[in-house]
């Protein structure tokens, strides 16, 4: 869908990245501001500028005329490709995101500076389900500040989980929560739908132990202001750095 108007405001821009969060990679909302322009005595064409598009649109657009995958990328790739259809064959109401040739996948959890990933490893033979903790701007430390509100829940975050969690604070920025399981062959692909339903019941677990729980998570109780209206940290992928001059690629558990 493509909406274009003269202008567009700070709430026209939300609604549409709201609506690009909510659907799934079937459905993309464009929003185009348009403007006519003259030159000398041509007569007057319209310039249309991309003000708002689905965050992983250009990251796709450039994947998809790569050629020459390597090995480890093309396993990677037919992996969460295969994972994707895992979750669609089960009904997940997860969204579903175009399958990338790297060694992990993002799912929105309803904020900016946090979402959910799952990892598979093949050098390493392990795959993790995690939940990943940003700064919006560098050294804003909001990260740290909600790391240490969910580490106070710890206990009652690892019952819902059923596991013991790694709490993951080596790092000077980001922050993240991890579930690991060690001696798994990413390479066998006769042993993907299993690894595939470790990843979905694991990451249906985090949804329920944080994603109520981070949604009240604000200004009053230190964090910063609202990080809410999620968006794609995809969208940068690699060790790519953004605006704020720091890396959005999810630390990952160590690999």
């Amino acid at each position: 869908m493509v909406w274009i108007a003269k202008r567009f405001t700070e709430e026209h821009r939300a609604t549409l990245d709201w609506l690009n969060e909510i659907t799934d990679d079937r459905f993309n909302f464009f929003g185009l501001e348009i403007e006519l322009w003259r030159i000398g005595n041509s007569p007057i064409a319209p310039k249309f500028n991309v003000i708002c598009k689905p965050n992983e649109w250009s990251r796709i657009q450039i994947e998809k005329t790569q050629r020459g995958l390597t090995p480890e990328k093309q396993t990677l790739l037919d992996y969460w490709t295969n994972f994707i259809e895992w979750l669609r064959e089960h009904d997940s109401a997860l969204k579903i995101r175009e399958p990338r040739p790297q060694d992990w996948m993002m799912f929105p959890i309803g904020r900016k500076d946090m979402f959910l990933s799952t990892f598979a490893y093949p050098k390493n033979n392990k795959i993790g389900v995690q939940i990943y903790l940003k700064d919006l701007k560098k050294g804003d430390g909001r990260a740290k500040i909600h790391f240490e509100l969910l580490k106070h829940g710890k206990e009652a975050i690892e019952n819902i989980i059923g596991s013991q969690l790694e709490w993951n604070d080596s790092r000077k920025i980001e922050r993240s929560i991890d579930l690991l399981t060690y001696n798994v062959n990413v390479q066998d692909r006769t042993n993907w739908p299993e690894q595939h339903q470790w990843l979905y019941k694991n990451l249906i677990a985090f949804y329920k132990a944080f994603e109520e729980r981070v949604k009240d998570y604000d200004s009053e109780e230190g964090s910063l202001g609202s990080g809410q209206e999620s968006e794609d940290p995809e969208e940068s992928g690699g060790n790519h750095e953004n605006s704020q001059g720091y890396s959005t690629k999810p630390p990952g558990p160590s690999s």
